[in-house]
């Protein structure tokens, strides 16, 4: 699904209503039942509703719901909040079908929010571009300090669409965000959490073709789109068309981190999968997983000697640490590797302490660095904006991936396109969440999926199994082996299997 910006989403709205044909009026009706009929499964008819809409047309929406909720038996105040902007003329038609307006201007000085359980944000759309303040700020300091629970129409109310860097204006603080049709780009990042705890995207009919045909270098992962990147396994498939993985991982104290790996490389369907571990760590290996083949380092605590790579893909990172021998090894795998591999943790780490050995990454390799790691490797960004540019620059210098996780963990390609997930929660937020996401790469790199493909797939399947598991036990009790447990059903999903 593309990611597109306003001046784009204002000549989809054209296009929708010049070819369907729909008149202007009528799409926004559309989209007001659309948001209507979401609302209307999240709240009854107890909560006390205030609509507050701008003079646009986001507050045209505003004012749609309005009198769709009053007509299904909700107690709604409308408000419409002078801002001195003009007013469009679907904002005018739906004004006069709304009985009982309220208008709010500068005059006004002893309105409040506090009476209500709902707030309803339709002051400002995605079309905003500078920042809120006077009076407009003034209405939008209330509702964030109203006890009331906060549902924005398209975006919250003075957050701009894309770079938000120099926003110094007042913001809304949505409980919930209803995206129209597509996701907004500043939805998608964490320096904005404060504005959207949450967002649902709600389809409105808008034409599918045009959004496709528009260039757009910020996707969307989907069900839909992870559909399109599996590959479903042949009927007479064997063990060696399914590629060997070797996973270089763990250490003293750390052989939990390479049991996770492992187990989720073959849960991701390797038809192979090696462990090379230090020798200390070879019963717990062949205890954890019995189905994985175990090599051991002569030194028993850490990795310290070449390995055999050839024709097999490496996954290196998780729980080896950064002992000197270890990043001798380190510089040794990466010179002897030519073929994409997955780098994550300990190993990302001591690349950011070696900054020269970057050079001998293989092209079409996967960096999965936490947010630290990432500071390490490419140096403190100013805000989400320079971070990935940064991150950008980076991966296009060294032809590789880097997968930036987090809430919709995003994957930047060497061409950069920027690709953001849009399963996983907050359970994931807890130990091994990380190594098992690199056994996940691993194991689809290794089945001859591509780079691109095997990020962009691991990262959704490796949410959708944390989505699945915090279905289960809850998001607070959530290990990282629960994802392990739930790659299966993760999979059914995707292939449509389940």
């Amino acid at each position: 699904m593309k990611i597109l910006n306003p001046p784009q989403l204002k000549k989809v709205d054209a296009y929708t209503i010049q070819t369907e044909p729909i008149s202007s009026i009528d799409l926004m009706e559309r989209a007001g039942e659309s948001c209507c009929s979401w609302i209307k499964n999240e709240f009854t008819t107890n909560d006390q509703i205030a609509v507050i809409c701008g003079t646009g047309n986001n507050g045209g929406d505003g004012l749609v719901i309005a009198r769709l909720l009053l007509n299904l038996g909700y107690s709604v105040d409308t408000f419409v909040v002078d801002t001195g902007n003009s007013k469009s003329p679907e904002f005018i038609e739906n004004v006069e079908r709304v009985e009982r307006v309220q208008h709010l201007s500068s005059v006004e000085s002893n309105f409040s929010f506090n009476v209500y359980t709902l707030l309803i944000d339709c002051l400002f759309g995605v079309g905003l571009n500078r920042k809120t303040d006077g009076f407009a700020a003034e209405v939008i300091n209330k509702m964030n300090s109203s006890k009331a629970s906060i549902v924005s129409i398209d975006m919250p109310s003075g957050l701009f669409a894309e770079d938000n860097s120099s926003n110094t204006g007042s913001i809304v603080k949505a409980n919930m965000c209803l995206s129209l049709q597509l996701p907004k780009l500043s939805l998608l990042l964490p320096e904005n959490q404060a504005y959207v705890l949450d967002f649902r995207l709600i389809s409105i009919g808008l034409d599918q073709s045009f959004i496709d045909q528009q260039p757009s270098d910020h996707m969307y992962i989907d069900q839909e789109f992870a559909r399109t990147l599996y590959l479903p396994r042949p009927k007479y498939g064997h063990k060696g068309d399914f590629g060997h993985a070797l996973l270089a991982v763990g250490s003293l104290g750390k052989i939990g981190a390479a049991v996770l790996a492992v187990q989720a490389c073959a849960r991701a369907g390797a038809g192979l999968v090696t462990a090379y571990i230090p020798k200390k760590g070879e019963q717990i290996l062949q205890t954890s997983i019995p189905e994985a083949m175990v090599l051991t380092s002569a030194e028993a605590n850490i990795l310290t000697d070449r390995v055999h790579v050839e024709g097999r893909t490496v996954g290196v990172g998780p729980g080896i640490g950064q002992h000197p021998d270890t990043e001798r090894f380190l510089q040794n795998l990466l010179k002897d590797t030519s073929t994409p591999m997955v780098i994550d943790a300990d190993a990302i780490n001591i690349l950011a302490n070696n900054k020269v050995w970057i050079r001998y990454i293989p092209d079409g390799s996967i960096l999965t660095p936490h947010p630290k790691e990432l500071e390490r490797l490419i140096g403190p960004w100013k805000n989400d904006m320079d971070k990935f540019a940064r991150v950008k620059l980076f991966c296009k210098n060294n032809d590789v991936l880097v997968v930036i996780k987090g809430a919709h963990t995003a994957v930047v390609d060497s061409v950069n396109t920027i690709f953001f997930n849009s399963t996983g929660n907050p359970g994931m937020a807890t130990g091994g969440s990380g190594d098992v996401l690199t056994g996940i790469i691993t194991g689809l790199l290794s089945q001859g999926y591509s780079s691109n493909h095997a990020a962009i797939l691991g990262v959704y399947l490796h949410g959708l199994a944390g989505d699945l598991a915090s279905a289960e036990m809850g998001q607070d009790a959530l290990l990282a082996s629960d994802i392990i447990r739930h790659v299966g059903n993760a999979f059914k999903r995707v292939s449509n299997n389940g």
